[in-house]
């Protein structure tokens, strides 16, 4: 009470008791914020082209074999490397897999496979991406990850090719429900983790055409009932969205934030693919392709959207080479980009 007093019947030391009250919010407000952590960087080399009949991917080795070979060209882009992924297809296809196997085993990165775990040859006649036309299991991926387990390779992802998306939306013809997809998955997954049983499950998803509320809900519903047929949850969820979104009035910006909600709501990581589209209206020339890429990295990381983390994979037939980083065509230095980007955003 008597300090109180003394402060109301002293101007001087009340106006000096204002002033450092004006100096300390000033200080507040112009400090910088809390820096955010950066997000997780996933990448895929590039292995595949598109096929020239249109439909699918073909493998191609592009640089693949430069890369496993030395670290040198992508020295800095492998320091920043979280997950490192390749298609289950490469197990099949690489000529030197023991190469293949010592590339993996011997970096410090965790390494993924994607796998189609779907299969319909029951109830459809037409094969479609993620799919075989089996009817107890999908036995291309299983025999992928019993190979890989063979030659001695490690493990730690296990991406599902967007089981909900190719069997619930994409094709009016072999459409199953959400129960009969997570069943089915689970039924291929079993043997997976019989080989693997610590590997973690990621799950490629978008909503294509769907509203984003329909589609939300039918994610939740997909996780819950996979996590129930197979025993095993998905540890988390990667965005493959239109850059271009192809509902009227959203954004994959849009799409994203609540995605990320979500899943965080739910206990799960969350990350974002970054590429740019091809065709007609997308890029054209390799050069487009790559400032595309780079504008996405760019919107991704400033636009705050909370993402675990991004992951680097195209299946598009633009950009030949991986090597080397510090050459703006090759796709490794997309990397290095997206490093220097968190960078500037305050991402430590």
């Amino acid at each position: 009470m008597l300090g109180m007093k003394f402060f109301r019947q002293s101007p001087k030391l009340r106006r000096a008791a204002i002033w450092c009250a004006c100096l300390l919010a000033l200080a507040f407000a112009t400090a910088p914020a809390f820096a955010a952590p950066p997000p997780e960087i996933w990448f895929n080399p590039l292995n595949s082209n598109r096929n020239p009949s249109g439909k699918g991917l073909q493998y191609s080795e592009h640089d693949l074999p430069a890369v496993m070979a030395s670290d040198a060209g992508w020295a800095n882009a492998n320091a920043h490397i979280k997950v490192l992924g390749l298609p289950g297809n490469v197990v099949w296809s690489y000529p030197d897999k023991a190469a293949l196997v010592k590339f993996v085993n011997s970096h410090a990165w965790k390494f993924s496979l994607s796998l189609g775990v779907m299969y319909v040859g029951d109830v459809c006649t037409v094969r479609y991406e993620g799919v075989s036309l089996d009817t107890d299991y999908n036995h291309e991926a299983v025999h992928i990850i019993q190979n890989w387990k063979r030659m001695g390779g490690r493990l730690d992802y296990v991406v599902l090719d967007a089981p909900l998306y190719y069997s619930h939306y994409d094709r009016p013809d072999c459409s199953l429900s959400v129960e009969a997809i997570a069943q089915r998955s689970a039924n291929t997954m079993r043997m997976v983790l019989a080989e693997f049983p610590d590997v973690q499950i990621v799950d490629a998803e978008g909503p294509g055409r769907t509203p984003n509320d329909v589609w939300l809900a039918d994610m939740q519903h997909w996780i819950r009932q996979f996590q129930r047929a197979s025993g095993h949850r998905i540890d988390a969820v990667t965005l493959d969205l239109h850059w271009r979104d192809l509902r009227q009035g959203n954004s994959w910006q849009d799409t994203t934030s609540r995605a990320v909600q979500t899943m965080h709501r739910l206990g799960m990581k969350i990350g974002l693919n970054i590429n740019a589209e091809a065709g007609v209206a997308h890029p054209q020339t390799n050069a487009q392709w790559m400032d595309a890429n780079r504008l996405h990295i760019d919107q991704a990381i400033n636009s705050n959207l909370g993402v675990d983390y991004i992951h680097f994979a195209q299946w598009h037939h633009h950009v030949e080479l991986n090597l080397p980083e510090t050459d703006p065509m090759a796709y490794t230095s997309l990397v290095n980009y997206a490093v220097a980007a968190m960078a500037a955003a305050g991402m430590r």
